[in-house]
C-alpha cells in the first residue's frame, strides 16, 4: 500500500510538507532521550571540571573548598563565586545543546518544538524531585546537595549571584535546547536535498 509521500505527483517539498503534517510536532520519547542526553553532559562535564580543578590545585580535594593555587591569588571570594556562576551557566548551555541536538535529530521535523521538550521534561523532574524532597525530608533533597558540593550561592537568598546563576541557567536551558533542537533538524534538510539532487 503507498504512502501519501510515494506519490510521483508531488514535489520534494510537497512530500516533506505531507511527511510533516503526519509526524511534525513535539515528540515526547524524542525529548526524554534529548533531556537524559543533556544531563548525562552536566555530569560527564562537571567531573571532567572538577577533577582538573583538583589536579591544577584550584579545588582542595579533602574540603572541596579554594586549593593552594585558587588561595594563592589575588581573587576575592566574590569573584570567585561569580566565575563559578559563569562556569555553571556555560555548563548548562552546552549540555542542553547537546540534549536539543539530540532530540531534534531523533525527532526530524520542529527541532525548536523538540528544544521546548526537553525544558518541558526538566520541569517535570524538577517537580517529581521537589516533591520527593518535601515528602521524604531534607535528606533527598538533591539541590541542596548539589550547591554544597559546588560551592555554589545560596540558592535560597536573593544575592546577586544567587539571581544570576538561577535567571542565567534557566536562559541557557531555554536558548541551548531550542538551537540544538534546530541543529539537530538541519540534518535532515540537509538529507532531503542531497535525496533531491540524487533523484
Amino acid at each position: 500500500m503507498s504512502t501519501p509521500t510515494d506519490d510521483p505527483r508531488l514535489t520534494a517539498d510537497e512530500e516533506r510538507r505531507t511527511a510533516h503534517d503526519r509526524f511534525g510536532g513535539i515528540k515526547a520519547g524524542c525529548t526524554f532521550f534529548g533531556w537524559l542526553s543533556a544531563m548525562g553532559m552536566i555530569v560527564v562535564i562537571t567531573v571532567v571540571l572538577a577533577t582538573a580543578g583538583v589536579g591544577s590545585g584550584l579545588v582542595d580535594q579533602d574540603t572541596g573548598g579554594t586549593g593552594d593555587v585558587a588561595a594563592d591569588t589575588s581573587l576575592s571570594n566574590d569573584e570567585i563565586g561569580w566565575i563559578g556562576v559563569g562556569v555553571v551557566i556555560a555548563i548548562v548551555l552546552v549540555a542542553y545543546y547537546a540534549g536539543g541536538y539530540v532530540a531534534g535529530r531523533m525527532a526530524r521535523f520542529d527541532g525548536a518544538r523538540q528544544g521546548v521538550g526537553v525544558i518541558l521534561w526538566t520541569i517535570v523532574v524538577a517537580i517529581v524531585i521537589a516533591v520527593v524532597g518535601a515528602v521524604a525530608g531534607s535528606d533527598y533533597n538533591v539541590l541542596d546537595d548539589v550547591v554544597d558540593s559546588f560551592s555554589l550561592p545560596d540558592l535560597n537568598d536573593f544575592s546577586p549571584e544567587a539571581i544570576a546563576l538561577i535567571g542565567g541557567s534557566v536562559l541557557a536551558a531555554i536558548i541551548g535546547a531550542i538551537v540544538g533542537g534546530l541543529a539537530g533538524m538541519r540534518f535532515h534538510r540537509r538529507v532531503d536535498r542531497a535525496e533531491r539532487v540524487v533523484v
